[in-house]
């Protein structure tokens, strides 16, 4: 069992998240908080039967939202943003926010997307 997981780093209007696949996602989050200053929070994840078809949903998300790519694979990007991509093509895939939801996580994904809309006004 593989999953592309959704891991955000640190708080704030856009916080950035990562989008990489893991049979792990406890251990993964453990190997990027090493390396990172800010708190690591996973937000979301897909179940994948297998890993190719996890690197496949992956890469269809990573070329989605090539435009918000802020390094590797890191992006300034809301999880409703995601879900809208993965909605369009992935119809059979959902991504799983219950697991991994608090109330901050709830209120800085419902600013960040607030104040992106407000943005394009």
């Amino acid at each position: 069992m593989s999953y592309v997981y959704f891991i955000q780093s640190g708080y704030g209007k856009k916080p950035p998240i990562k989008i990489g696949v893991a049979e792990n996602i406890d251990k993964r989050l453990l190997e990027l908080q090493t390396g990172n200053p800010e708190e690591l929070k996973v937000v979301a994840s897909i179940k994948c039967a297998n890993r190719m078809e996890a690197f496949n949903i992956e890469s269809y998300l990573h070329r989605q939202l090539s435009k918000r790519k802020i390094r590797g694979e890191w992006f300034a990007s809301c999880m409703r943003r995601i879900d809208k991509v993965m909605s369009k093509w992935y119809t059979n895939k959902k991504v799983d926010f219950k697991k991994y939801r608090d109330n901050d996580i709830d209120n800085e994904l419902d600013m960040a997307c607030l104040n992106e809309a407000i943005n394009r006004i």
